[in-house]
């Protein structure tokens, strides 16, 4: 049900950008979108879905300390890997700009889409701990809060266009973590 909830605020928010947003700004944000979501294969390279899978693990055998190391671990691999692709992102996005997205308003938009994998990154963490620990209402509510933050923030924001939108993600997702993180 909550999964239902994730699935109706997503499309509500696609509904909303495609007439809110000139033809261009919903092009370039979605572009820009699917160019970053291409790293989000590597990012997360199994380690949320292996921390979900061994928590419950160490719970049983009463390894508390491992289920700490290894969320540690998982959070130190994908700050290297998001790190790395912030700085290949923030050295080169003129390039990309220009020659990927044919636009120079492509590059703030690009920045802010990369910087949202930093807060993305804690939240996405801790459904897996949600998960592992088998609180799955908490676990299922991250992605609609989530998605209904971004849509909020985006109709708060959807004045400064697709960079607005892709601000709206960014803040969405530190929201996200701060929310659940308590």
């Amino acid at each position: 049900s909550l999964t239902m909830i994730g699935i109706v605020f997503g499309y509500l928010l696609r509904i909303y950008l495609s007439r809110n947003l000139s033809l261009d700004d919903f092009g370039l944000f979605y572009a820009v979108s699917a160019f970053i979501g291409l790293f989000t294969l590597v990012r997360y390279l199994g380690l949320n879905q292996a921390l979900a899978k061994f928590i419950p693990e160490f719970l049983v055998r009463k390894e508390k300390s491992s289920i700490k190391s290894s969320i540690s671990i998982v959070l130190i691999l994908q700050a290297v890997t998001i790190i790395a692709f912030t700085l290949l992102i923030f050295f080169f996005r003129e390039q990309i700009s220009l020659f990927l997205f044919k636009s120079p308003s492509a590059e703030p938009v690009l920045l802010l889409m990369t910087l949202s994998f930093f807060p993305s990154m804690f939240f996405t963490v801790f459904q897996s701990v949600f998960q592992g620990y088998q609180r799955l209402k908490i676990y299922a509510s991250v992605e609609p809060v989530s998605i209904a933050l971004t849509f909020i923030f985006s109709i708060l924001l959807i004045g400064y266009g697709a960079t607005g939108v892709a601000a709206a993600y960014l803040i969405a997702a530190c929201v996200t973590t701060l929310v659940f993180f308590k």
